[in-house]
């Protein structure tokens, strides 16, 4: 099939081969996990229980509020200790429920296995999929219940599986291919049911041969199903950048894929809708990749939502020398921690540990006019200009630059040879005209 080339964008060094052949582990439950009530985009959930009660793993502790929301259920049976603000992955500080963990594993019995997705109607698989509490595990973390329900006059005839994961170190969503090839072919009909596409595409980067061959192997017998085979270059992983990759059709500035017929989803959350459909489990636990120069090897593992970074790096073997940057999320558009004891949440799709030649910190300096950034953007907008406007606080500016197309890719302070941060002036001026 031929793939169409969209503006822009960056080839990374991709570092992905210290992870990409070790099979998932499971990672050891910690003593307690902390819970954000924010861990999708749109309204917080509302905590449904209390200080001192006690909860089985994957019950509901905290009620999606609103259309655009998403439930969270306990990754361990135990007590709910207090329900406080605590740091949560993006920054801010969050209402939290910290769970002691048991060490029971005693199951809710909500889990328990359910009718074939083939039984039931698309309203039913939307309702399973809200209760799971499945969101986009491609970081994005949109409520799937959502995407999975366009408005009537929207036909999707297009439903896009996005297993191309473009960034660097990242390799969460190859392993989940390689190892869950089944439930992911399981999710994909699922959701299939409920949209009803003319075509389903399977997007997968050049540099991942062995996935590509294991899910054309799975599919080869279903008719609509074509898996896609596309040339790894930065973000090729991003929606609009996907869609036009495989179909050359553009999403315009303030349109969503399903404007043009198109669903885009990951590759772990159909994995994860497999799982709600077939024992009703909730989402609990994610691949996640742990990389870096600082950690002596890297592994994928299966981590309990709500579990630090501290557990992890404990359980991991620690550092092998101090990290210049402790990332969640991948190098391009991971977010810096400032403390360990961050938890893990659905969107957290890595953990990088990187030294003072991982990161390459150089001094900033002025702006040398010469249009890297501008090139280079996938969406075609003028970051270093946005970069002024945020300096400025000019909230007019910023929406007259069209600040909210930006896909905060990274692409931009990756070329910009004055070592400027772009993308995080881009963030914070987002984040005032958002206030």
């Amino acid at each position: 099939m031929k793939s169409f080339k969209f503006h822009g964008g960056a080839h990374p060094r991709y570092n992905k081969r210290q992870s990409q052949y070790f099979k998932i582990e499971d990672i050891g439950a910690p003593a307690q996990v902390i819970l954000p009530v924010l861990q999708h985009i749109g309204k917080p959930a509302k905590p449904i229980v209390k200080q001192g009660d006690r909860v089985l793993f994957g019950q509901k502790i905290a009620e999606g509020q609103g259309d655009v929301s998403a439930s969270i259920h306990s990754s361990v049976s135990g007590i709910v200790e207090k329900i406080a603000p605590h740091v949560h992955p993006g920054g801010e500080v969050v209402s939290s429920i910290f769970i002691k963990n048991d060490f029971k594993n005693l199951k809710h019995p909500s889990i328990k296995p359910r009718r074939h997705f083939s039984e039931l109607t698309a309203p039913e698989i939307v309702a399973s999929v809200r209760e799971a509490g499945v969101v986009g595990m491609g970081g994005a973390a949109f409520p799937t219940h959502v995407k999975l329900a366009p408005q009537p006059d929207k036909k999707i005839k297009n439903l896009i599986i996005n297993g191309c994961e473009c960034e660097p170190y990242l390799t969460s969503d190859h392993r989940v291919m390689l190892e869950y090839p089944e439930k992911l072919v399981l999710g994909i009909l699922a959701i299939s049911r409920v949209v009803t596409p003319e075509k389903i595409y399977i997007a997968i980067e050049d540099n991942k041969k062995d996935a590509i061959e294991t899910m054309q192997q799975y599919t080869k017998e279903i008719e609509n199903i074509e898996v896609v085979r596309l040339p790894t270059r930065y973000p090729q992983g991003s929606e609009k950048q996907l869609i036009y990759s495989i179909l050359g059709v553009e999403v315009a500035a303030g349109q969503l894929p399903a404007d043009v017929g198109c669903l885009v989803h990951n590759v772990d959350s159909c994995v994860a809708v497999a799982e709600a459909m077939e024992d009703g489990s909730p989402l609990t636990h994610r691949i996640v990749t742990v990389s870096g120069s600082c950690f002596a090897q890297a592994q994928n593992y299966r981590v309990p939502i709500g579990t630090t970074i501290s557990h992890i790096v404990e359980f991991h073997g620690g550092f092998r020398q101090q990290p210049k940057r402790v990332l969640l999320g991948g190098p391009m558009m991971g977010m810096a921690q400032v403390n360990l004891d961050v938890p893990i949440i659905k969107g957290t799709g890595a953990l990088l540990a990187l030294s003072n030649k991982d990161t390459n910190v150089h001094r900033e300096t002025n702006c040398l006019r010469c249009g890297r950034c501008v090139s280079g953007c996938p969406v075609r907008l003028r970051p270093i200009n946005l970069a002024h406007l945020a300096q400025k606080s000019d909230a007019d500016g910023l929406r007259a630059e069209n600040i909210v197309d930006c896909i905060e890719c990274g692409v931009c302070t990756y070329h910009c040879p004055a070592k400027i941060h772009l993308l995080q002036w881009i963030r914070s001026g987002k984040s005032q005209i958002s206030d």
